[in-house]
């Protein structure tokens, strides 16, 4: 289970990861991704919620990830990840890992019921990759673009802050093709969520339903099993996901404690 987090979202990281453990039920392991942002009191905190979570700092990242990406002449990727700190969601993820699947999910996303795809996914039950649907479609280069060049009628609303993904899917040879697109903006918010649709499409991948995974908060707490608050930072989105969706979940974190004494 993977995060980027910052020190600005680090109470949501908190949030999102428990919601996610109590709703699991299962083995797992929490891979923390802390941006350049986080401090070392950020760092501690993090590891007093999560003593077993494997956090790696951009640093520590940059130790393992940068001589790879120079061997393997992937010069693209590593431009990338020097432009764009979400692309350490693509690239990081597989290089500092030896797991044959990983599930990533945002800060601003809450898990409020069992997610049995993901249980099926983590289980080799669900073969393939599983992405979720954006409540819009917003790539860096238009459907059409990606066509012309990619080759691929790329899936339309694929959204990059909550998907299961084999490592196969994470050809980081074709993330570095598609990065030398002319025109390829590597600095765009929507840039690695281009990159991740490409990926997806290329993989066949499946779909969470929208009940399975609500983009936009389009559904609700009651029923979704996942919510991803998806948004502008002090979106009414976001305030919600705080004033709302947070609540629900620390009263399940405080329900799962009191079962467990």
């Amino acid at each position: 289970m993977h995060f980027l987090t910052g020190s600005r979202h680090l109470v949501d990281f908190l949030y999102a990861a428990k919601s996610l453990l109590v709703n699991y039920n299962g083995r797992t392991s929490i891979n923390v991704h802390a941006d350049s942002s986080i401090t070392a009191g950020g760092l501690a905190r993090i590891k007093k919620h999560f003593p077993n979570a494997y956090v790696t700092t951009r640093e520590m990242r940059d130790a393992i990830v940068v001589p790879i990406l120079q061997r393997q002449n992937l010069k693209k990727c590593l431009s990338f990840r020097e432009a764009n700190v979400f692309a350490t969601k693509l690239i990081d993820l597989v290089l500092i890992s030896e797991a044959d699947r990983f599930f990533y999910m945002d800060t601003d996303c809450l898990i409020f019921k069992p997610l049995e795809r993901l249980r099926a996914f983590a289980e080799h039950v669900q073969p393939k990759s599983v992405g979720s649907r954006d409540c819009a479609c917003s790539y860096c280069l238009a459907p059409a673009e990606i066509e012309k060049h990619w080759g691929l009628q790329v899936s339309e609303k694929i959204n990059a802050g909550f998907y299961a993904v084999v490592r196969s899917a994470l050809d980081l040879d074709l993330v570095e093709t598609w990065l030398s697109t002319p025109g390829f903006n590597m600095k765009s918010h929507f840039a690695e969520q281009t990159i991740l649709a490409a990926l997806l499409t290329y993989d066949r991948c499946d779909f969470f339903s929208d009940n399975e995974c609500d983009v936009g908060r389009r559904l609700g707490e009651r029923n979704a099993q996942c919510v991803h608050y998806c948004g502008h930072y002090l979106s009414p989105i976001r305030i919600a996901m705080r004033q709302i969706g947070q609540q629900i979940a620390l009263r399940q974190v405080q329900a799962m404690e009191i079962l467990n004494r």
